[in-house]
């Protein structure tokens, strides 16, 4: 599975309740994505894998350290999903194209944002899934 997604942005007229929804989902997806690193440290940490396999103490732990980077960056994107979130309130006071335009754009530079992170995330896991089934057998 080495195939590589791009970023493309097609949100350009959504709705307040559009926008709202979508980083409602953001919110889902990353709050997941904790839990589902939390399980993975802990089989790391907790499995009973063979010990003859050369550098294996030193491969897990780098594992273990690149989880906690994405957990820290689960939280940045969550805190801003958050202010973002906040922020789009004042979408219904806008009286012009211009107005709404501005919540859009910073609405569609979070979801490239969330989209790099997700596509970062699902690769450190695929990395590790591959490891563990390598050295499970």
């Amino acid at each position: 599975m080495k195939t590589t997604a791009n970023y493309k942005m097609f949100l350009h007229d959504m709705s307040l309740d559009e926008l709202q929804y979508n980083s409602s989902l953001w919110m889902s997806e990353l709050e997941f994505i904790n839990f589902e690193v939390s399980f993975i440290k802990h089989l790391i940490k907790s499995y009973p894998i063979k010990s003859k396999i050369p550098n294996l103490f030193e491969h897990l732990q780098l594992f273990i350290q690149e989880l906690d980077t994405i957990n820290k960056e689960n939280n940045t994107i969550t805190n801003n999903i958050q202010q973002h979130t906040n922020l789009l309130s004042g979408m219904i006071e806008c009286d012009s194209l211009s107005c709404d335009n501005f919540y859009v754009v910073a609405h569609e530079k979070l979801a490239e944002e969330v989209f790099n992170y997700l596509q970062t995330y699902k690769k450190l896991k695929i990395q590790i899934y591959e490891y563990l089934t390598g050295i499970m057998d």
